[in-house]
């Protein structure tokens, strides 16, 4: 078939939920795609409206269709439309290729169609017990399938295609190719007076000293309590934390840490949830920011807080090391006193300005277009 006349088919799940990691890429990824293939016809499906948090109406690109079909499942059995309803959807409308940013495919009725998925690490094989039981349970049905019957793999860093390839080394005769980036039109330096960053940093609760920010969820991978338990010393040198994400940390053996009387709690600062416009203002209102995790397969809000103007602090470990290596401060092991020396080495002015030209939507686009 001719190039200019193929239909592509884009799993759209992740927009029907706030957007997060997956969705937030995947917007990043179908918006330049559609602004650079214009004779393309690109069909979104899902099974329930997007979310409102997408702020995309889709409908008004010429060459892009919407079809939203629910099935006799409840919201959160998406899983059941994708693995039955889709198929049916796919050939109804002779679709070419099929792209999902989820290391996920239907279980049938795909053979003439070709198949590209996303794969963004292997945290359901080296953490899986930081996951929930239904989510484990999704994933040994359908990641190492998947895998196998994909025709081309998209991996977001070389770190997490060397982990796929070490598990699965017959796949390494794939078509693939390695790339992500993030919304740089909104992930940008504002060029905030000293009064208007005191100000953002004042409506989350945040009056006085530097502070530092983490944004992460209370995976275990994530490691804040490390991150908390350097804050006794930084708090004693005039530092303050911000914690974005977190939710339900009450709930969690977060609270105790954050309860011991030697704890100072006017250290840190929990928000819980703020928009992507929110925090494009604090990562431009921070002093630093800070990721303690165990495991990335990218460092999206690292690479987010560079593009902001805001110096990064990072461990030296999986995919963490290709995004912040040679742009921000890389810490090896966890040794609580280093780790305090060079947050404040970071909050003192010692780091470069980074060269961030490697992570472009239109450039890992053109890599996309070799795969379908």
């Amino acid at each position: 078939m001719n190039r200019r006349t193929k239909t592509i088919a884009v799993d759209c799940r992740p927009f029907t939920v706030p957007l997060t990691g997956i969705g937030s890429f995947l917007r990043n990824a179908l918006d330049t795609f559609i602004r650079v293939h214009p004779e393309m016809r690109i069909i979104l499906f899902s099974p329930v409206p997007f979310h409102e948090s997408l702020a995309r109406d889709y409908s008004k690109f010429g060459n892009v269709e919407v079809i939203v079909e629910p099935f006799i499942s409840p919201k959160n059995l998406q899983i059941v439309w994708y693995g039955i309803k889709l198929p049916f959807l796919l050939h109804k409308f002779n679709v070419d290729v099929l792209y999902t940013a989820q290391p996920q495919l239907p279980l049938f009725f795909l053979s003439r169609i070709r198949k590209v998925i996303t794969v963004h690490d292997v945290v359901n094989i080296e953490f899986a017990d930081t996951m929930t039981f239904s989510n484990r349970l999704l994933n040994k049905v359908f990641f190492s399938r998947s895998l196998r019957k994909a025709d081309a793999l998209w991996f977001n860093s070389e770190y997490t295609k060397g982990k796929v390839l070490a598990y699965y080394p017959k796949l390494s005769s794939k078509p693939n190719i390695v790339g992500l980036s993030i919304n740089t039109e909104l992930f940008r330096r504002q060029g905030l007076s000293p009064e208007q960053k005191r100000a953002v940093l004042a409506a989350h609760g945040v009056t006085d000293g530097r502070t530092i920010l983490f944004v992460g969820s209370l995976e275990p991978r994530k490691n804040l309590t490390f991150l908390l338990s350097l804050m006794p010393e930084l708090y004693r040198r005039g530092v303050r934390l911000l914690v974005v994400g977190a939710r339900g940390w009450k709930n969690s053996d977060i609270a105790a840490f954050v309860q011991n009387p030697s704890f100072p709690k006017e250290s840190t600062v929990f928000c819980g949830y703020v928009s992507d416009e929110e925090l494009v203002k604090l990562y431009n209102s921070v002093d630093c920011f800070v990721s303690t995790s165990r495991n990335e397969g990218f460092g999206m809000p690292q690479l987010e807080a560079m593009f902001c103007g805001c110096p990064v602090v990072s461990p030296n470990n999986s995919a963490m090391t290709e995004v912040v290596g040679g742009r921000g401060m890389l810490i090896d092991g966890w040794d609580r006193d280093h780790w305090v020396d060079r947050i404040l080495s970071c909050l003192d002015g010692n780091h470069s300005e980074p060269d961030l030209s490697g992570f472009s939507w239109p450039a890992i686009i053109d890599r996309f277009d070799t795969l379908i």
